[in-house]
């Protein structure tokens, strides 16, 4: 695996040679965004203003797709690569037949048929690549690559998800739990399991939009630092509240919505059983709810483990995971249409 990541990267700088861009992910926070022609690596250089730009065509899309039944063949004459080290059934199937549907291309691309190619030629399947694709969404074990390589190639990037950040994944529950209350602005979040890279998008976006944010993340087992101290940075200038805590119990208290990742998260299935025993504790059953507000919900990414949820909890009706699930095609596929056109809305935009 370690060959495949280095080669994988290798073949991505050499991309440089077939095409130039002069746009990139930067660091500095985007006040408005076009996204079209932009890779799309992390929520974390954008604010508040962007992050509601970029969740106004996703909810504009579920709508007239799923809801109204409309026929856009938006990606007409478009292909992506789906490059997923670890195949992540929901954004692979969604992502798949979600550009079928706009009459666009999807191919998908093992780790053993990249490592094929790159042995074979490492300039030969880095032009591939940009020739062959419009765009590339990718799941990976590091993030850091993904976004070196997108300020020296050529390659359209979009993260799916990494070790450090969901950036697709993060705009689907960010919707999910929007459209659940009137606004996000002042409402409180509570986090209760493994600080990952869901909790870290969660912490770089929600304090954006003027949420509350409550972390209970056992020792051993907290968001990285540098993410927390960016977080706080934002918390300071947004005026929310953001607190991590090691106590379950503590932050527990007056929360509209309840987040949780499955613990053997990717990247860290090799360590379940270890990881399972530092969070023993942190399962959510419907007794955590107990001194939320009358109408908390549970948000949790599926599928889900018994260790994560419990079933009282995950199929009651404080439950938004299964609607969630069924709108991640409409709400994965925006972006990419956003990526590739100039795609403009056509519901009004909704309050975050």
């Amino acid at each position: 695996m370690f060959a495949l990541r280095s080669s994988l990267s290798y073949s991505l700088g050499l991309a440089k040679c077939c095409q130039s861009r002069t746009f990139s992910v930067g660091t500095a926070p985007m006040v408005s965004v076009n996204l079209k022609g932009r890779s799309f690596l992390t929520l974390k250089v954008y604010n508040s203003v962007a992050i509601k730009q970029i969740l106004w065509p996703t909810a504009d899309m579920t709508h007239r797709i799923r809801h109204r039944g409309e026929q856009l063949p938006l990606l007409q004459g478009k292909s992506i690569a789906m490059v997923f080290e670890k195949r992540s059934s929901g954004t692979r199937m969604s992502t798949g037949t979600g550009y079928t549907l706009l009459d666009g291309h999807p191919c998908l691309q093992t780790p053993q048929e990249i490592l094929r190619w790159v042995s074979q030629c490492n300039t030969g399947m880095a032009c591939g690549l940009s020739g062959w694709a419009n765009i590339v969404s990718a799941g990976v074990h590091n993030q850091s690559p993904l976004e070196r390589r997108d300020m020296e190639t050529s390659l359209q990037l979009i993260t799916g998800l990494s070790d450090r950040y969901r950036a697709t994944q993060i705009c689907v529950e960010l919707l999910s739990h929007q459209e659940n209350c009137a606004s996000l602005n002042g409402r409180t979040t509570t986090w209760i399991g493994g600080g990952y890279n869901e909790l870290h998008s969660f912490k770089l976006s929600l304090v954006k939009l003027g949420a509350n944010l409550n972390v209970a993340s056992p020792q051993g087992y907290e968001p990285e630092a540098v993410v927390t101290e960016e977080a706080q940075g934002h918390a300071v200038q947004y005026d929310p509240r953001l607190q991590v805590v090691a106590d379950a119990e503590e932050p527990a208290w007056e929360y509209s919505a309840l987040l949780t990742d499955p613990w053997g998260n990717m990247g860290h299935e090799v360590e379940k059983n270890k990881r399972l025993s530092g969070l023993c504790g942190y399962l959510i059953p419907i007794q955590t709810g107990s001194a939320a507000q009358t109408d908390w919900t549970l948000l949790h990414w599926l599928p889900r483990q018994p260790e994560d949820v419990g079933d009282a909890v995950l199929c009651s009706q404080l439950s938004l995971c299964f609607g969630e699930a069924k709108s991640l095609k409409w709400r994965i596929l925006a972006l990419k249409v956003c990526c590739l056109t100039e795609y403009r809305p056509q519901v009004s935009t909704r309050k975050l």
